[in-house]
């Protein structure tokens, strides 16, 4: 398929995975324990504006949110990264918490009449991919999406997970070069290279004069 009829409003949705503080602010969680999200919040500005040219093309718009609680950490859960969640005092995406909000600029638009030309969906994960024990399939399915446009953080862990889970369930899959980051550029790069097996990586460019 060429671009354009991947990317066509009618049966595409974007769906922006983890723009949390946690995740992305300098203050946040993740580099409270260590790790680099500048690369993260270079991207934002990009992905920010291509929301708001998404909105113009009348894309239905996914924000994917993880949240973490001692009611959804498993042992197994804790023990990833070499238990470094664990063993911290650091506590990532606890609901309630400023760590758990969107990031400024990335925020969920909300109307009261649930429209979906007027209202963002949210999922709420506890594990990397949005498809796991959620409703986003469900979602899919009843507003009629076949493509995918996968953006948000981070590239090589939350986004490349939904996106290839999202892939095995037979949806296309646009992988957004711009508006997805990891915690370097050598990670990032390798995420592109790996999901170049499975789906089509574009820039927001690119999507964007499909669109015209």
């Amino acid at each position: 398929m060429r671009l354009d009829e991947l990317v066509c409003p009618q049966s595409a949705s974007l769906v922006i995975v983890d723009m949390q503080n946690d995740y992305c602010h300098p203050e946040g969680a993740e580099a409270a324990l260590g790790a680099n999200v500048r690369l993260v919040g270079e991207m934002a500005p990009r992905l920010t504006a291509f929301v708001g040219e998404a909105r113009r093309a009348g894309m239905r718009i996914i924000f994917v949110r993880t949240l973490h609680s001692p009611w959804t950490n498993s042992k197994v859960w804790e023990g990833r990264a070499g238990g470094r969640h664990a063993d911290s005092a650091v506590r990532l995406c606890l609901p309630g918490t400023w760590g758990a909000e969107f990031y400024a600029g990335l925020e969920p638009r909300q109307s009261d009449d649930w429209h979906p030309a007027r209202h963002d969906y949210v999922v709420t994960k506890h594990r990397y991919s949005a498809f796991v024990d959620t409703d986003l399939d469900l979602v899919l399915r009843a507003q009629r999406i076949e493509t995918l446009l996968m953006a948000g953080t981070a590239s090589n862990g939350c986004v490349e997970a939904t996106a290839y889970m999202g892939f095995l369930r037979d949806y296309n899959i646009v992988y957004l070069a711009d508006c997805t980051a990891a915690s370097s550029i050598e990670k990032h790069a390798e995420a592109l290279q790996r999901v170049r097996g499975w789906s089509t990586v574009a820039t927001s460019a690119e999507v964007i004069a499909a669109w015209l």
